[in-house]
């Protein structure tokens, strides 16, 4: 939409139970029928059995791939932009090729590396593909080839994927991922008595959220620990709450992230898994919020240690404990990283991250003249 704003006339494809073509917000939208097994959002104890034949319908699927060409037949758009084909066709980019017209992918998550989308098994982050993800990914690293420009949203994904092969041929940028951002303030304007840390997101244990309980709970402070989000279990969720009932240390559910941004001084982001990205860093940045995260995947890359916030090694004994102290023992380092952490914000607003956007498009069409 921001695009479209610029003066970019867009069209979009997606998946849907049938075929339709609509208008959302003035954007032209092709909704088209899945083709494959079963509808992406459904699920049952049967349905479980075919995932491993719908991935494999999601690689090369000659009826999505017709309906593809046919409607680039029909817009003859000067570029294609893909960024999650997950139910479509990953040979849509020959289709692409064929048609002479540049393409442009983003990679925001695993899913061209690992079928579970994760690179995450047995608690630990995959180092290197198992055989089950390589067989899947083999196909889609040949299909890759006719990708023109290739953005990560990180360095760290970018080069994941690289280093496997994949988007041999293909130009490589970094350009992050748009985030909706506090446009209110200019710093800080207070912080709290004790200091108030958050955790936002997926509880469970590879957002790393028992590790940081376990700090907490072991540090001889009386700065408050606010959680906000559930888990897929409730039973986890609940033994946690229970194993973790010190009064500093507040389970809160789901809550608007703008009017709960204002109550805290400090965002914790201590995941274990490898973050492609880290979309809540930026909008903590936005209110002025400093960050502590942890320093796997992309997370390094979103914070400036010392500057907007801290980052620790999960793996080193007492690293988040030492972090944590810093802000209490300093807690003015706040408000002086508060100005850093809004001018970071900034560069992730939709507008920013348009512009950038139109800019690799010029460029591509001026290299293809």
């Amino acid at each position: 939409e921001e695009q479209q704003k610029k003066g970019i006339e867009i069209v979009v494809i997606t998946l849907s139970n049938k075929n339709y073509i609509d208008f959302v917000n003035g954007v032209k939208v092709y909704y088209i029928y899945h083709s494959n097994f079963f509808w992406l959002f459904k699920s049952n104890r049967y349905i479980k059995l075919l995932i491993p034949l719908r991935h494999l319908l999601s690689i090369k699927n000659p009826v999505i791939d017709r309906k593809l060409n046919k409607i680039l037949k029909s817009e003859n758009p000067d570029i294609v932009y893909t960024n999650n084909l997950i139910g479509l066709s990953y040979s849509f980019w020959t289709v692409i090729k064929k048609n002479n017209i540049p393409s442009v992918h983003t990679l925001r998550d695993y899913y061209l590396l690992c079928w579970k989308s994760t690179m995450f098994s047995k608690n630990r982050n995959c180092t290197s593909l198992c055989y089950t993800c390589r067989l899947f990914s083999f196909p889609k690293k040949f299909f890759s080839k006719n990708v023109d420009v290739v953005v990560g949203l990180t360095n760290y994904i970018l080069i994941r994927h690289t280093n496997e092969g994949f988007f041999p041929f293909s130009k490589k940028f970094i350009i992050g991922s748009p985030v909706r951002i506090n446009t209110g303030i200019s710093q800080k304007e207070m912080i709290h008595e004790p200091l108030t840390f958050a955790f936002i997101g997926l509880i469970s244990q590879t957002k790393g959220i028992e590790k940081l309980l376990e700090t907490f709970s072991s540090m001889q402070s009386n700065a408050n620990l606010i959680i906000l989000g559930k888990a897929k279990n409730k039973n986890s969720e609940e033994n946690l709450r229970l194993k973790f009932s010190a009064k500093n240390i507040k389970f809160l559910g789901f809550l608007n992230i703008s009017e709960f941004m204002s109550k805290i001084d400090v965002l914790i982001m201590p995941s274990l898994w490898n973050e492609p990205f880290g979309r809540v860093i930026i909008e903590a940045y936005s209110y002025g919020v400093p960050v502590i995260g942890s320093n796997g995947g992309g997370i390094p890359e979103l914070i400036e240690d010392g500057k907007t916030g801290f980052i620790f090694d999960p793996d080193k004994n007492g690293d988040l404990e030492s972090k944590i102290t810093l802000f209490i023992d300093n807690p003015e380092l706040i408000f002086s990283m508060s100005e850093n952490c809004i001018y970071k914000a900034k560069q992730y607003s939709a507008e920013e991250i348009a512009i950038k956007y139109i800019g690799l498009y010029k460029n591509l069409l001026s290299s293809k003249k």
